[in-house]
C-alpha cells in the first residue's frame, strides 16, 4: 500500500492504537486508510483478528475484494453474507482467518448468540472497523454492537481486553442541532458511542492541497420545477378515494377523519391511512383494515403519478387489485373492486398523457449528461438516479425504456434493498447489478433507493441525480459522493417547487458547514476535558440503557403468554397461542403449535430469491388460509422445517380483567409477554414427541 500524504495523516492516531473516528470526503480513499490500519495492526499482533463491518449487504463483496487484493499475500480474508452465513460460524472463521468482512446485522445476531452460548468472546477480536460509522446511534445495529462492547468495558471487575475501535465516515452529521454548540454535542455523542477520544480529519495544509487535487468536487445544481396540480388523473383517483372514505365514515372508528386539504398524495394522508389500519386491527374490523389498505394503495399510486406518469400509477393499482384473491372476497371487497374498476376505466378514457414537468427536466439532464460526454470524446457517461421508493424506481426504469430518445442512450437497471416486501432484491441480485454497472456494457445508469447512497465505489460514475426526494445532510453528502470522476462530474437535484425539498437541500448545505465547525471545535478541545465529556456521556447512556432494559423486563411480565392469542391482522381469524411461540437463537420466533398448518397456506419461494441467514433458510412464504394475508415464512433450520412468524402481521389479543383487548406490535421486543428461549435439541425433542 502506497498511501498519499493525507491518507497517512488520517491513519496516525489509529496506528498508535487509539480508538478513532476518521472523517474524510467521499472518494478520498478511506478504505485504503482502513486497509493500512488493519495490515499494520496484524503485523504487530501475532494473534490479531480484524472485523470489518459494513452497513449494507451490497458492500460485503466490494470490501472483501479490496481486503483480499491488498492483504491476501500475507493474511487470510473471508466474509459472511446471506449466501454463506450458515456454512461456518464466526468463531470458526476467526480461527481460520485474520480478517472477516460482514454486515452489522449479521454481526449483531452472531454476537448476541455467541456471547450467550460462550462460543465467542468479544476479546477474541482485536480490531473492529465500522464503515459509515455515523450510523452508530439509537437502534442501528452499529450502536447495538457498541452497546455490547460498552457493557463489557464498563464492568467494574472487567479484565479482558477489548478490541480497538476505528470508524470511517464522510459525514458525522449534526443530528437536530441548530447551532455550533449543539452540533459539537452531537459529535461528542458519536465519539461516546464509538468509545473514541479522537476525531481525525485532514488538517495539514500540504495534505489538504493534495486532498483537493485527488478528490473531485462535483458541480452541484438544484432544479426546482413548477408542477401543474390540476391533473385529471388525480381528480379521478381522488373521487374513488372519497367513495372509500364514505365507507370509513359509516364505520365506528376511534380516530380523526383524514387531514384537511384533501391532498391525497401527501405523507400526512399516508400516516392517517396507517393509523386507520392499526385501528381496524385493534377493533377486529376487517372492513376498516381493507378500507385503510386500499386508501394506502391509492396514495402510493398518486405519489408515483406525481413523480412519473399516469400509466405507471395505473400499473401499480392494477398490480395490487389483480393479485387479490376473489375467492376470498367479502361483500365489501366486491364493492371496493367496483370503485377501482370504474376509476381505472375513466382514467383509461382520458385523452393523452399529461406532461410531467419533473420528468421533462430529468430527461433534459440525462440527455445532456450522456450525449454531452459522447460528443466531447470522453468515455460514455455512467450515473446513479436516486428515487424515493421501490415503486418509483420501477416506474422510472419503465419510463426510460419506453422513451425513444432515452432508450437509445441509456441501459437502466434497478438497485433496491433486500428487506421484506414486493420488489426487494437479494444480495446476489444486488451484486449482479453492481457488477454490470461497473462493466458498463449492459448498464450505464442505476435507478436506486437509498441502499446505493453509501460506500458504492464505481470509479467512472460521472453523475448523480436525486429525483424528487428529500434527505438530511448525511444523505446529501453520501449520494453526492457516488460521483467518482477526477474531473468532478455532476450532482443534480430535481424537485417540485412546493415539495419542501428545495428548502431541505439548502438546509443541508448549512448543516454541512455546521458539522465542519463542530468537528474543528472538538479537535481543539483540551484532551482531558474532551475525555471527561465523552466518559460522562457514556455513563449517562449506560444509565439510560439500564433504565430502558428494566422497563422492557417490566413490560414482558405484564401478561402471561397463556392469556394472549395471535390472530391474522386482516381477517382476525385465530392463528396460534402466544405460549406456543418459542425464540430460537435470540432472534427467530417460531410456533410449535401442532395444528398450525391447518390455518396457513404456504408457497414456495423461487430458488434465486431464497434467503439464508444465520443458519436459517427462508424457503416458503406463509399466508393466512382464510384471507391470504402474509404471516411470515417457513424456514429450514438444521433440516427441521419451522414456521417463523412476523409479529407485525398479527393482531395480538390480550385477556385483561375478563375482557379481551387488541393491539399491534411492529417488533417482538415490544410485546408485553415473555417468549421462552429454546435451543435446537429442545425443538427436535418436541418435534419427535
Amino acid at each position: 500500500l502506497d498511501l498519499r500524504g493525507y491518507q497517512k495523516e488520517l491513519s496516525e492516531k489509529a496506528l498508535e492504537g487509539h480508538n478513532t473516528v476518521i472523517c474524510a470526503p467521499t472518494n478520498s480513499g478511506k478504505t485504503y486508510v482502513a486497509l493500512n490500519i488493519a495490515r499494520n495492526h496484524l503485523d504487530k499482533k501475532k494473534e490479531g483478528k480484524v472485523l470489518f463491518i459494513v452497513s449494507t449487504v451490497n458492500l460485503v463483496q466490494q470490501q472483501t475484494e479490496r481486503f483480499k487484493l491488498y492483504l491476501q499475500d500475507k493474511y487470510i480474508v473471508k466474509d459472511i453474507s446471506g449466501s454463506n452465513g450458515c456454512d461456518i460460524p464466526l468463531s470458526g472463521l476467526l480461527g481460520s482467518s485474520h480478517v472477516v468482512v460482514l454486515t452489522a446485522q449479521v454481526m449483531l445476531c452472531i454476537l448476541v448468540n455467541a456471547l450467550k452460548d460462550g462460543s465467542l468472546q468479544l476479546s477474541s477480536v482485536s480490531l473492529l472497523v465500522f464503515d459509515e460509522c455515523h450510523h452508530t446511534q439509537k437502534d442501528h445495529p452499529y450502536n447495538k454492537i457498541m452497546e455490547n462492547y460498552m457493557t463489557l468495558r464498563l464492568q467494574p471487575a472487567h479484565s479482558m481486553p477489548t478490541p480497538q475501535i476505528v470508524g470511517l465516515t464522510a459525514s458525522l452529521g449534526v443530528g437536530k442541532a441548530k447551532n455550533t454548540l449543539e452540533a459539537q454535542h452531537h459529535i461528542l455523542e458519536v465519539c461516546a458511542n464509538m468509545d473514541a477520544q479522537h476525531v481525525v480529519t485532514v488538517q495539514d495544509e500540504t495534505n489538504l492541497e493534495e486532498l483537493r487535487l485527488h478528490v473531485g468536487t462535483p458541480q452541484r445544481t438544484v432544479h426546482s420545477v413548477t408542477c401543474d396540480r390540476t391533473d385529471v388523473f388525480e381528480s379521478v383517483i381522488g373521487k374513488a378515494m372519497e367513495q372509500v372514505e364514505l365507507y370509513v365514515k359509516g364505520t365506528p372508528v376511534d380516530t380523526d377523519m383524514p387531514p384537511s386539504g384533501k391532498d391525497y398524495s401527501s405523507q400526512q394522508y399516508r400516516h392517517w391511512c396507517e393509523t386507520l389500519y392499526t385501528q381496524g386491527i385493534k377493533q377486529s374490523n376487517r372492513y376498516l383494515v381493507t378500507y385503510a389498505e386500499q386508501l394506502r394503495v391509492y396514495n402510493v399510486a398518486l405519489t408515483i403519478k406525481d413523480a412519473t406518469r399516469s400509466k405507471d400509477a395505473m400499473a401499480h393499482l392494477s398490480n395490487y387489485f389483480n393479485h387479490l384473491d376473489e375467492d376470498r372476497f367479502t361483500v365489501v371487497d366486491r364493492k371496493l373492486k367496483k370503485i377501482y374498476e370504474k376509476a381505472i376505466t375513466e382514467a383509461i378514457q382520458l385523452h393523452g398523457e399529461p406532461r410531467n414537468p419533473k420528468l421533462v427536466k430529468l430527461q433534459e439532464l440525462l440527455l445532456d449528461y450522456h450525449k454531452g460526454e459522447t460528443e466531447s470524446g470522453l468515455d460514455h457517461a455512467k450515473g446513479i438516479l436516486f428515487s424515493k421508493t421501490r415503486e418509483s424506481t420501477i416506474a422510472l426504469e419503465k419510463w426510460i425504456k419506453e422513451t425513444p430518445e432515452l432508450s437509445q442512450e441509456l441501459m437502466p437497471l434497478r438497485l433496491v434493498g433486500n428487506s421484506d416486501g414486493r420488489g426487494g432484491m437479494t444480495q446476489r441480485e444486488q451484486e449482479e447489478v453492481i457488477a454490470k454497472f461497473r462493466a458498463g456494457s449492459e448498464c450505464n445508469i442505476i435507478i436506486a433507493t437509498t441502499v446505493a447512497e453509501e460506500g458504492l465505489d464505481i470509479d467512472d460514475c460521472s453523475y448523480v441525480i436525486r429525483y424528487d426526494m428529500m434527505g438530511n445532510e448525511i444523505s446529501s453528502v453520501q449520494s453526492r459522493g457516488r460521483v467518482r470522476t477526477k474531473t468532478g462530474g455532476q450532482y443534480s437535484v430535481v424537485v417540485g417547487q412546493t415539495s419542501g425539498a428545495l428548502v431541505r437541500e439548502q438546509r443541508n448545505l448549512y448543516r454541512e458547514s455546521l458539522m465542519a465547525d463542530a468537528i474543528a471545535r472538538v479537535q481543539k478541545m483540551d484532551t482531558e476535558k474532551r475525555r471527561k465529556q465523552v466518559e460522562a456521556l457514556q455513563r449517562l447512556t449506560a444509565r439510560e440503557r439500564m433504565s430502558r432494559d428494566s422497563r422492557k423486563r417490566g413490560l414482558k411480565s405484564t401478561f402471561d403468554a397463556s392469556d394472549v392469542t395471535l390472530n391474522c391482522r386482516k381477517c382476525h381469524v385465530f392463528i396460534c397461542q402466544a405460549h406456543e411461540i418459542k425464540r430460537v437463537r435470540d432472534s427467530y420466533h417460531v410456533t410449535i403449535a401442532d395444528d398450525f398448518s391447518e390455518r396457513v397456506d404456504t408457497e414456495e419461494i423461487p430458488p434465486e430469491h431464497v434467503k439464508v441467514f444465520d443458519g436459517f433458510m427462508f424457503n416458503k412464504k406463509m399466508k393466512c388460509k382464510k384471507c391470504a394475508e402474509p404471516l411470515g415464512a417457513m424456514v429450514n433450520y438444521k433440516g427441521m422445517e419451522l414456521p417463523c412468524i412476523k409479529i407485525a402481521q398479527f393482531q395480538v389479543a390480550i385477556m385483561r380483567n375478563g375482557r379481551r383487548e387488541f393491539a399491534t406490535y411492529k417488533q417482538w421486543k415490544k410485546v408485553p409477554f415473555e417468549v421462552e428461549d429454546m435451543d435446537f435439541c429442545e425443538l427436535l425433542e418436541l418435534k419427535l414427541c
